[in-house]
């Protein structure tokens, strides 16, 4: 069974949250990144270059469950700037009053 690129940022980025890093790279190993693709471990010994797609597939998969996390955190800093921005325009407002 194939699984698209977002759900599998999605997966990896809510697992990771519980489960070991290594254990969710792991699990989704065992679904392709296309309906094309046969699953991640079948026929690897005759298909060296299926690995090598796996572990790309894999490092993608990390990158951007780390990209999403990143953004996330970047949003809440940006959240919490405006507001001790607005918070100390409020207070010179005060001051001068």
């Amino acid at each position: 069974m194939a699984m698209s690129q977002r759900s599998r940022v999605a997966i990896c980025t809510g697992l990771c949250t519980v489960v070991d890093e290594a254990a969710v790279v792991e699990l989704l190993s065992f679904f392709p990144v296309r309906d094309v693709e046969q699953p991640a471990l079948a026929g690897r010994a005759e298909q060296p270059e299926a690995g090598i797609d796996a572990s790309i597939a894999e490092r993608l998969a990390r990158i951007e469950a780390r990209l999403t996390q990143l953004e996330a955190c970047i949003e809440i800093l940006a959240t919490d700037t405006r507001d001790g921005l607005a918070r100390i325009e409020q207070l010179i407002v005060e001051d001068s009053t």
